[in-house]
């Protein structure tokens, strides 16, 4: 059993990294900001181990909704840092929000 959470782990990070801004196609306008974050109970199983990290859940919007992800643990890719979900908010007087999923870069 903890062969396969490791595995999992190993496997949830086999995300490219990207840049370290995001590039305009990465902002998606949405038509409303996301609810309050959900609270999460941590599994702290892999608390103790110095190479997992615990990445908190977020809202991430999925055509013209907004669903929740729950946090994870995972072993972030080599040499990368994380970079958490942005809204953002468009100048006046058409002002638009705009989300930036969460993405690792160099």
């Amino acid at each position: 059993m903890r062969a396969l959470g490791s595995t999992l782990v190993c496997l949830a990070c086999a995300r490219a990294p990207e840049s370290v801004r995001p590039v305009a196609s990465e902002f998606t306008e949405v038509g409303y900001p996301p609810p309050p974050a959900q609270i999460e109970t941590i599994d702290e199983r892999l608390a103790g181990r110095p190479e997992c990290h615990y990445l908190d859940g977020h809202y991430e919007w999925r055509g013209r909704r907004w669903q929740w992800l729950s946090g994870e643990w995972m072993i972030p890719p080599a040499d990368c840092h994380y970079a958490p979900s942005v809204l953002s908010w468009g100048p006046p007087p058409n002002a638009r929000i705009y989300y930036t999923p969460p993405r690792w870069y160099r």
